[in-house]
């Protein structure tokens, strides 16, 4: 492998790279081939990290016993959980999530007013597919400051399965239009073309 580098960057990757004690690195050979060329060759990096894990199981697992009445809301470890975790928790809520069940959701986590665009979108898609109407203020505000396709359009797409949700979003498109790019106002104008 050759770099094309200047001598104060050969430097530092010898100094950096190559002796850095947290890194696991190899050569057979390191030879300057002039002050403009540093070759290496054999270079092995052990970069691997152990992605093993069962966050997600445990994750689930407390899911099935708050949903099942085993455990409380309050005692689930949800200020120990990544976004990932709180995604995964949202994503894999069963769509037979009776009204009551989100509504204490909503008011022990405030998901409807999430500050995080991922947690909100996931919250809003599970709220539109199983009728828990709360969330229609918030998400009219999140659909007019959010304009990235791919937390939009599954919005748009679940409202507009409905004649009630396509109205609200057409409703709100109209505010919101203007702040899209191009290419979301193409999607958006798609979904909710009239019939």
């Amino acid at each position: 492998m050759f770099l094309r580098t200047t001598p104060f960057a050969a430097a530092a990757l010898s100094a950096t790279l190559l002796l850095s004690p947290s890194v696991s690195a190899a050569t057979d050979s390191y030879t300057y081939a002039n002050l403009h060329e540093v070759r290496v060759s054999h270079l092995y990096l052990d970069l691997s990290v152990d992605f093993d894990t069962d966050a997600f199981l445990r994750v689930q697992q407390h899911s099935n016993a708050w949903l099942s009445g085993l455990r409380a809301l309050n005692e689930l470890p949800t200020t120990e959980w990544t976004v990932h975790e709180w995604l995964f928790f949202i994503n894999n809520l069963p769509l037979s999530i009776t009204p009551t069940q989100l509504q204490q959701l909503d008011q022990a986590f405030n998901l409807t007013h999430s500050s995080n665009s991922e947690i909100a979108h996931a919250w809003y898609l599970l709220a539109l597919k199983t009728g828990y109407r709360q969330v229609l203020p918030a998400l009219e505000q999140y659909l007019v400051s959010i304009g990235r396709r791919k937390l939009i359009l599954p919005l748009y797409r679940q409202l507009a399965s409905t004649p009630e949700g396509l109205a609200f979003a057409r409703k709100v498109y109209q505010q919101a239009r203007l702040g899209y790019h191009p290419l979301a106002q193409g999607s958006v104008d798609e979904i909710l073309k009239a019939d």
